[in-house]
């Protein structure tokens, strides 16, 4: 190999080890900064949020806004870093950082949604903490996010291709109901398509009355 070619691999080798420390060393910087501040403001946390069918999830984190205007551009930095570095936690354990228990219907949508999160799919809200509900009030804002739109159109997460959204002229007595990961879920049990309601049997057993158009935003027929 030509002497100059190989320098300069050489040299290009040594800064992608250098930018990869240096990232590593922010995000684990970042995260002694972050287990501080929740040692310090109790019931705040580093959560996940999704919209009903998946679309626009992100991981959040929770900072005082009093603590975060103290902090360093470098500190401020850092604290991203981590939370961003966290994506790849959520991929692999979607369950961790999730207000969503994962025996709610809607999990299995969840769960499909965070673990193809994308790596700009984070922010940090700061906002006045309440000390007595362990919580910022609702005058949080966004200090800081990653380049993913907040709003987007929304995206469903069809894992199986002949899944179709439920709707009054598949709604039939019979009709099997899957959630967005193509998990069954219920079954029709009775239709009465001009009051907009149908009858469903969940796996259980129990029988419910719904609105056809409510809960053909999250169940599918195939």
């Amino acid at each position: 190999m030509n002497k100059n070619l190989k320098g300069a691999s050489v040299a290009i080798s040594l800064c992608l080890l250098v930018a990869v420390h240096a990232a590593a060393s922010d995000s684990n910087r970042g995260r002694v900064i972050f287990d501080s501040i929740l040692r310090q403001y109790p019931g705040l946390t580093l959560y996940l949020q999704s919209g009903l069918m998946g679309e626009n999830a992100r991981l959040i984190a929770e900072v005082p806004r009093s603590k975060w205007t103290r902090m360093t551009a470098a500190d401020k930095r850092a604290l991203a870093s981590y939370v961003q570095s966290e994506l790849a936690t959520v991929r692999s354990s979607p369950s961790r950082y999730s207000l969503t228990p994962t025996t709610a219907p809607i999990w299995p949508t969840h769960r499909a949604a965070f673990e193809q999160i994308c790596d700009a799919c984070w922010e940090i809200h700061v906002g006045t903490y309440d000390r007595k509900n362990r919580s910022l009030l609702d005058d949080w804002s966004i200090a800081i996010k990653g380049g993913a739109p907040r709003e987007s159109a929304p995206r469903h997460m069809l894992h199986e291709a002949n899944l179709r959204p439920l709707t009054a002229t598949n709604a039939a007595i019979g009709v099997n109901l899957y959630n967005a990961a193509g998990g069954h879920e219920a079954t029709i049990v009775a239709v009465d398509a001009a009051a907009d309601r149908i009858t469903v049997r969940y796996n259980n057993g129990v029988r419910e009355p719904k609105t056809l158009s409510a809960v053909g935003r999250f169940w599918y027929v195939k």
